[in-house]
């Protein structure tokens, strides 16, 4: 299973589209992808300025970025394997009632 993104692109006339986008990682960065989905999250993407990977949920009947991995123009693998596994982490801690407000120490992440 490749890890699909909602990519958001300006058409011809001038508005944006939602194309899908696949990248194809570890099994184990794939595997955790796929719990975040069927938990009802969306992972989009966002490549016009700068290069933006957001992990998305509905939290109290609106849509929620709940992590995000930014950088100038170009990503890599790794940005996606972060965001996949602060995906995870969000959703284990929502699980558990925990504030989405906190922000994780290096160590507390997966």
């Amino acid at each position: 299973m490749s890890i699909p993104f909602d990519e958001f692109k300006r058409g011809p006339l001038g508005r944006f589209r939602t194309y899908k986008v696949y990248f194809d990682r570890p099994a184990k960065i794939e595997a955790k992808a796929k719990r975040f989905i069927e938990a009802g999250g969306w992972y989009e993407i966002d490549r016009r300025d700068y290069a933006l990977l957001v992990a998305v949920m509905v939290l109290d009947d609106e849509e929620d970025d709940v992590k995000a991995e930014v950088c100038k123009k170009v990503f890599n693998e790794v940005m996606i394997d972060n965001l996949v596994n602060k995906s995870i982490w969000y959703l284990n801690r929502q699980r558990r009632g925990l504030t989405k407000d906190f922000i994780p120490s290096e160590g507390e992440l997966p």
